[in-house]
């Protein structure tokens, strides 16, 4: 985090570069690239850079070690990008004012000076996090500025305020500014701290023309540990950037080291299970995001509390239990739904509040209920293709915690007991939040679209229902939801799903080039049968198709090739609405054909594989006017 300019072409980039060399990539494309935007909005400061991994060229390096891909995988999955920051400018300030800085380091020792109370606002917190220190820094802007402090709140009128009590004593402050060197330097000092430790820096570069003081954070000890001055005759030379390089390989292998204790904590010990009520961590200490996210996958039990839930009056709190779960656990410890938020009217999901052990998952999941026989099967299906596409590998779909389901009666409005008409059969399936549906702005979006829908159909499934709330995007992880109509895979399906997405994904763009457009599709029909007259027998080949006629007559055929080869004839149509069409007319060419046209091959191909490859063979192109006539005449009434 540099206290100070950089350079984001003369240091960001070649720095970048350099440390994807040490960490072990030979490969001409870096594992960690420099990129000048953030992934998402942010409500803090924008940054100089921010350094991002590139998971696929990292997969594929054959140049990393085993070790370090796995370390390095862990990075991009915990921490997407790493920011630089210029978060305070010291052009301001006059030489002294540094010399001081180097007078306080010298000393060993640091007292910190309290702010003021006044100066603390709500407005400085978005989220539950502090967008500002508020950490004093006396003259940070121009030499002679005064500063006074907010006045506190006048008591008459409105009484005393809510949670204050009368005796409370207002800790004192003096409104003078420090005017000397040190005092500057002491608040400058100060809040240079607070702020890396806000952000969670792992370096931070104090600069001061070309003299420069490095910072390194002990995370374990939450202590700044302070380099002597380095003097640089220019800050795009060799030595500054080889000190650069160094700062860069220090933030990814401190983000190595965070991402392994993340792991760590993941793993929930055995005796959990067991014993969970006389486990002394429950009482002792608050459990991470992961450790929670890790346990709510293991528990048997959740409890829908919310009544934004879709289940009738009576039947709040009901218990759920995951499947294949042998024995209804309910003594243990269980998850609770106890907030709910429906999204989706039509799919019956909600954006939920999951709860485990007593406290909130610190993460967003969605909620699926299903009800009907039919809602049910299809919620159980898209959990066993999940579950499917999760053994395989696959990245980018829902991380699924569990499906749960209810059976038993509820109590009858009337309170007398309970109806065996009301019997409930509810099933519930839970997944991580995967993000925002995906917006113009997302530009690298496409492209991870389409390598995820590739990679779904490379393990057998196709989506079965491409629409704009099932594909969703948070910063560089992209995912697709929604496979309750998901299908075993099949060339046409795969090819329509791909055109499906290209057109969602190019919606709205001005520029539609982010991706190359899928291949063009063509019907191939091929017959033994060898005729002068291509223009009738490839009427008499395609006359039980309704669809040829209006076809033809709306251009929707763009050309028909035809030729001949080793006893051969082949008919290639081209259509001009893409994929879809060639898909619908072999379709019905299939379904409707007579039954001597039952070894007549007919089959949808990208358009370079219907081209005959051989030079000799001649390659006629029939008139798509003649054709119309042709099949108008053999309609007509004699």
């Amino acid at each position: 985090m540099p206290l100070g300019g950089p350079h984001p072409q003369v240091v960001g980039k070649p720095c970048s570069r350099v440390a994807s060399f040490l960490l072990g990539e030979t490969q001409e494309s870096p594992i960690v690239g420099w990129q000048r935007d953030p992934l998402r909005k942010q409500g803090q400061a924008i940054a100089d850079g921010y350094l991002r991994f590139d998971t696929e060229i990292i997969e594929n390096s054959r140049s990393l070690t085993k070790s370090m891909k796995s370390k390095l995988l862990k990075v991009a999955n915990k921490f997407p990008e790493l920011g630089v920051y210029e978060f305070k400018s010291l052009r301001f300030a006059e030489g002294e004012t540094f010399d001081a800085i180097l007078q306080i380091i010298a000393k060993g020792t640091y007292d910190w000076i309290r702010c003021n109370p006044d100066e603390c606002k709500k407005s400085h917190y978005k989220g539950g996090r502090p967008q500002v220190t508020c950490a004093r820094m006396g003259l940070d802007a121009e030499p002679g500025l005064s500063f006074l402090p907010p006045q506190p709140n006048a008591l008459g009128g409105g009484g005393k305020k809510r949670g204050r009590e009368a005796d409370d004593l207002i800790p004192s402050f003096s409104p003078t500014v420090p005017d000397t060197d040190w005092e500057h330097a002491h608040f400058i000092l100060q809040q240079v701290y607070a702020e890396a430790v806000a952000q969670d820096a792992t370096f931070l570069v104090i600069q001061c023309g070309n003299r420069e003081i490095i910072g390194v954070r002990n995370r374990k000890h939450q202590t700044l540990h302070l380099s002597g001055v380095h003097e640089f005759a220019a800050t795009t030379g060799p030595s500054y950037v080889q000190v650069h390089v160094g700062l860069y390989l220090a933030t990814i292998l401190d983000a190595v080291e965070r991402a392994s204790g993340l792991e760590k904590l993941t793993k929930v010990p055995a005796t959990w299970d067991d014993d969970w009520n006389k486990s002394a961590m429950r009482k002792s200490r608050q459990l991470s995001p992961e450790t929670l996210l890790a346990l709510a996958h293991k528990l048997p039990t959740v409890i829908l509390h919310s009544s934004a839930l879709h289940t009738p009056t009576n039947g709040k709190d009901l218990h759920f239990l995951r499947l294949l779960t042998e024995g209804d656990r309910l003594g243990g410890p269980v998850m609770q739904i106890v907030k709910a938020i429906q999204t989706n009217n039509s799919e019956r999901t909600y954006q939920a509040t999951l709860r485990v052990n007593g406290q909130n998952l610190q993460a967003n999941v969605y909620l699926k209920l299903a009800r009907s026989p039919s809602n049910r099967a299809m919620l159980l299906h898209e959990y066993h293709v999940c579950q499917e596409l999760a053994r395989k590998h696959v990245r980018g779909v829902p991380d699924v915690i569990g499906c749960f389901s209810y059976q038993g009666p509820i109590q009858a409005d009337d309170g007398m007991g309970s109806d065996p008409a009301l019997d409930l059969n509810i099933l519930a399936m839970i997944s991580v939040d995967g993000g925002v549906p995906v917006t113009k702005e997302d530009d690298d979006a496409p492209k991870s679209f389409v390598r995820l829908l590739q990679q779904i159909h490379q393990s057998g499934y196709l989506h079965g229902l491409i629409r704009a709330e099932h594909v969703l995007v948070d910063g560089r992880k992209v995912m697709m939801v929604s496979f309750g109509h998901a299908a075993p895979y099949n060339s046409a399906g795969a090819a329509a799903e791909l055109e499906d997405l290209y057109s969602l994904l190019n919606q709205g763009r001005k520029r539609r080039r982010h991706f190359a457009s899928p291949p063009e599709k063509a019907v191939v029909i091929e017959s033994h049968t060898i005729c002068h007259n291509p223009a009738n027998l490839f009427v008499s080949l395609t006359s039980h198709v309704a669809l040829i006629g209006r076809m033809l007559k709306e251009k929707g055929i763009r050309r028909v090739l035809y030729e001949e080869h080793e006893g051969n004839t082949r008919f290639t149509i081209h259509f001009r609405r893409g994929t879809r069409a060639a898909i619908a007319f072999s379709e019905h060419w299939l379904q409707r054909r007579p039954d001597e046209l039952r070894r007549i091959g007919c089959e949808v191909r990208d358009t370079d594989e219907s081209v005959a490859s051989s030079e000799e063979i001649e390659v006629q192109e029939l008139a798509v006017a003649l054709l119309s006539a042709t099949v108008a005449g053999s309609r007509s009434p004699p």
